[in-house]
């Protein structure tokens, strides 16, 4: 927003660019004042096609730059989890290589409770989470263009400015370089004024309609979107049911068999244990006669 700020600051009308032949097109002559030829409007009409072509593409760039920042702010808080879940975890084989982003294709060893193993869900999540910021950016964009007025508003404006000159003035006679110095310079007060208000406004429209619309807008896109708007069978395709259910049968039929290996030393050791008694007591009842 600064630099918005900075660069709206910089932004001049482009004098060189007015030419006799755009005051003619849009002069008029004003009825309420005599018939006088109005400058005055000439001039708005030009200071509001400068403003629009000159501030549009500020305004895209601004919303570009936006749009990369909170899409940007997903893929860290991603690798945020990733690193979490990699530090509390012992398991060094991970779906996700972060260095190659490539994937791993020996799933046994891979722990169910890192969310990196669930690609598609992540990708679920990026896909609804970029929609939804680029249609912000679409309707931020759409506010903001609201802001260039016309040239009846401009004018109506410039008659209750009382800085300004009173409208008009008896010039046909005018030499035309002198007409195009006369508006060129109404132009620029034109300008000056409605760059103040573009850059006030507009400012307050990248928060009102991005920023703030993303900070209040955010829970309610995750609850309505992946919390309460996939089905049973969506969800199941999402985390890989199927996997997930066939690595703990997988799991169950291992410690089944360990548990199974582990009764049958039990008994051996009972077995061998009471042997021993035995024999032990026998030994002890020999050697006392």
């Amino acid at each position: 927003m600064k630099e918005f700020r900075e660069r709206g600051e910089d932004v001049r009308v482009r004098e060189e660019e007015v030419n006799v032949w755009d005051v003619l097109a849009s002069t008029r002559k004003n009825k309420s004042t005599g018939g006088w030829v109005d400058y005055y409007y000439s001039a708005c009409e030009i200071a509001a096609r400068e403003g629009k072509e000159l501030f549009s593409p500020l305004i895209d760039y601004s919303l570009l730059r936006l749009k990369g920042i909170f899409l940007r702010a997903f893929d860290i808080s991603i690798e945020s989890i990733y690193h979490s879940s990699s530090v509390g975890s012992n398991n060094k084989d991970s779906i996700i290589n972060h260095n190659s982003n490539k994937y791993n294709t020996d799933r046994d060893n891979e722990d169910v409770n890192r969310i990196e193993n669930y690609p598609y869900f992540v990708n679920y999540v990026r896909r609804v989470y970029e929609d939804w910021v680029e249609d912000i950016s679409k309707n931020c964009r759409a506010k903001c263009m609201d802001e260039f007025v016309g040239t009846e508003t401009l004018y109506w404006g410039l008659n209750q400015n009382q800085s300004f000159s009173p409208l008009g003035d008896k010039d046909e006679k005018e030499e035309m370089d002198q007409v195009r110095d006369r508006v060129v310079g109404i132009v620029r007060e034109v300008f000056d004024a409605m760059k103040k208000r573009l850059l006030r406004n507009l400012m307050m429209k990248f928060y009102n309609w991005f920023v703030f619309r993303f900070m209040e807008g955010l829970a309610e896109l995750l609850q309505s979107k992946v919390v309460m708007g996939m089905g049973e069978e969506e969800l199941e395709k999402k985390f890989q049911v199927k996997w997930v259910e066939e690595k703990w049968r997988r799991e169950i039929e291992r410690m089944e068999k360990e548990l199974a290996d582990l009764k049958d030393k039990e008994a051996k050791f009972k077995s061998l244990s009471t042997q021993f008694a035995a024999e032990l007591v026998q030994c002890i009842q020999n050697n006392s006669k």
